[in-house]
Formats: C-alpha cells, structure tokens, sequence
C-alpha cells in the first residue's frame, strides 16, 4: 500500500512525500498495484493542472486525463516524461518507491520524490490535501500508513 514517508530534513519545506510501496511502470518486474499506481497517475495529473511540462509532445501523443489506478499506455508515457526529466533514460521505465528518508540518491531524484517535489512547488495547496482527491482506500492508506 502506499503511505506517508516523512523526509529526515524538509526538502524546499516539504515535510514528507506520498511514497510507492512497489515498483510502478512498464517493466515486467514492476508490480503495478492498483493504489501505488493510482498514486503515480495523481501526482503527474494535479502537477500537470498547475503547471505542464515546457516541451511540447508531437501530436498524437496525448496527457494523462484520467486516474484508474490501472497501468496503461498513457501512465507509461508519462512515467517516461517524468523519469526522462530526473534521470538517465535506462532508468525512466519504471518508478520505484524512495528508501532512507530522502527525495534523492547520489547525485540523483527518486522519481516520486520529483513528482511530489513538483506538484508541492507549484501548487502546495493540493499536495497537502492529495490523499482527499483519492479513492477511499488509496486515502487510507496515505492517512494512516506513515514510514517511521
């Protein structure tokens, strides 16, 4: 399930991100359950509300309209679009739950950690109230569960 994960140290004044449990994306290896998906389709649906990526996509290829907590072509895309921006492209396939307390590793951005990164820095108000904007398990879930 997903769940809360509080941050060692603020990061920009965010106190904790709304973490993954399992992998979410296109690998074979990913587990894709339903509520760490529905998850990842949130974050990248409220970021892009408030503030759409500067790139513009070739037509044909659209945005993630919809939250269904199913792994599908678009959240495929769109887990690529994120982790293209974060990390090196070998590693945009799939998104994987952030460990040890921090939004990064080395000298890079866990993916979730990016996309809660950037919807708390343009639009705090909604990352703060995200589990409200959720199905009622997935909202338990981030209300209850929290990493110590």
């Amino acid at each position: 399930m997903a769940y809360k994960m509080k941050l060692h140290m603020p990061c920009r004044g965010m106190p904790h991100i709304w973490n993954i449990s399992r992998e979410v994306g296109v690998k074979g290896t990913a587990a894709n359950n339903m509520d760490d998906v529905e998850l990842v389709q949130r974050l990248i649906l409220e970021r892009y509300k408030v503030a759409p990526p500067k790139q513009p996509r070739a037509g044909g290829i659209g945005w993630l309209t919809a939250v269904t907590g199913q792994m599908d072509t678009q959240t495929g895309f769109d887990i690529y679009w994120a982790g293209a921006e974060s990390k090196p492209l070998s590693d945009a396939e799939e998104i994987s739950p952030a460990r040890g307390g921090t939004i990064s590793y080395g000298s890079g951005y866990w993916t979730i950690g990016y996309l809660n990164l950037k919807l708390f820095t343009h639009a705090p108000q909604i990352w703060a109230v995200l589990p409200e904007l959720c199905s009622p398990v997935l909202r338990m879930a981030l209300l209850t569960k929290t990493s110590p």
